[in-house]
């Protein structure tokens, strides 16, 4: 077959091309964390408690993302194994660009609690986002990584040398 001969694409089927990614490190200046308790009631099913915890990380890039470098990310407990059947394969998402970006991220309920204890006792210091390129007003997360410090301090506290002592 000729369409075979061109690359295997099939006639009048058009090629897509990976989504660009982007990448931001977001210094953390401030974190709410909040918790609240309800009941639910689904049709036909008895009532369940359900509790939601959501972290709120309040922060600034150094590099804009059109003009914008005030971030707000918002993580809750998601325990779905399975990131559904957006493409690229997505953690989450930024929901809105101006006046700040705002992001939305699930993680399982370990991963939060981690999350959890390092923001809440003022270890968690930086954010650093990987998403696709922002179309009207959103885009998809496809990695999210949190910690104290960043990988350029954590490469200058090890040198690799040991330190001499004064015996």
């Amino acid at each position: 077959m000729p369409w075979m001969e061109r690359g295997g694409d099939m006639p009048g089927r058009r090629l897509r091309s990976r989504p660009e990614i982007l990448a931001r490190l977001v210094r953390i200046d401030s974190v709410d964390a909040s918790v609240s308790v309800h009941v639910d009631e689904p049709r036909g099913l008895p009532p369940r408690r359900c509790c939601r915890d959501w972290l709120e990380l309040r922060g600034e890039s150094e590099e804009a993302l059109r003009d914008v470098r005030q971030f707000l990310v918002s993580l809750h407990v998601d325990e779905r194994d399975e990131p559904g059947p957006a493409r690229p394969p997505a953690v989450g998402a930024i929901i809105q660009i101006r006046p700040r970006i705002q992001a939305v991220i699930g993680m399982a309920g370990t991963t939060f609690d981690r999350l959890w204890a390092l923001a809440t006792s003022g270890q968690l210091r930086y954010c650093r986002l990987a998403f696709t390129e922002p179309r009207r007003g959103s885009a998809l997360i496809v990695s999210a990584e949190f910690s104290s410090q960043t990988k350029d301090e954590t490469a200058d506290d090890s040198t690799g040398a040991p330190e001499a002592s004064g015996d």
